[in-house]
């Protein structure tokens, strides 16, 4: 705060001193600098209400936001993979390990920790289910499982044996690293030669397309169970 009222003197030429700013000062300032210079809209929004706490708390005014320039936020459509590029992906790794981590995610609309965190006993073979312990918001939750997932996880478990985590790295009984896992779907879009947008993009879109097919079966999933 006090870095943006030093700027604030500045745009001002040091004409004025801060007790003395009024609401036209702040409306020139705001039209002639942070618009002017084509800061973000994020940023400019910070300025403006950083300005806004200091004239408030501090010098005990009031600025009236009405008459300025409030920047709207980008809203940008999401990059949509079609059911071929999922596809893709989804087989570009051999690897049992690396398509079973793939495919557990979008199949079961996981995010990357919650990935990382299960253990072999949260896969329930019997309801087929996924138990996802303390997750967002430190809740549990239950995803359903698919068959063919649970074929690929068993073929997995039979070639690695993990211990502690489901998935786990180099050292037994350690936890696959977030690292990895991104190298790993890095890796597989680089093999499935999808060049849509950038890797940590495409896998916030990869986990959210995932999310979105399945809600509608989770939540009729999730009645059954409860009866």
């Amino acid at each position: 705060m006090v870095k943006i009222n030093y700027k604030f003197k500045q745009a001002l030429n040091n004409k004025k001193e801060i007790a003395e700013i009024s609401n036209i000062d702040f409306i020139a300032y705001n039209n002639d600098f942070i618009i002017a210079n084509n800061l973000s809209s994020s940023y400019q929004n910070q300025i403006v209400n950083a300005i806004k706490l200091y004239f408030s708390t501090i010098q005990n005014k009031s600025i009236d936001l009405a008459k300025v320039h409030r920047p709207r936020r980008e809203k940008l459509l999401p990059n949509v993979l079609s059911k071929e590029e999922v596809k893709a992906i989804l087989e570009a790794h051999h690897n049992s390990k690396h398509k079973a981590m793939l495919s557990l995610i979008y199949s079961c609309g996981l995010r990357r920790s919650e990935l990382l965190n299960l253990k072999p006993l949260d896969i329930d073979s019997k309801r087929n289910i996924v138990i996802i312990r303390q997750s967002k918001g430190k809740k549990d939750r239950i995803t359903p499982l698919s068959p063919k997932i649970l074929e690929l996880l068993r073929k997995y478990y039979k070639d690695y044996k993990p211990t502690q985590y489901l998935f786990e790295g180099q050292v037994p009984g350690t936890k696959y690293s977030e690292q990895s896992l991104q190298s790993v779907l890095k890796q597989a879009l680089q093999k499935a030669k999808i060049i849509k947008t950038s890797n940590l993009a495409l896998a916030k879109t990869f986990l959210r397309n995932s999310s979105v097919r399945k809600w509608n079966r989770f939540a009729i999933y999730s009645r059954i169970i409860r009866t």
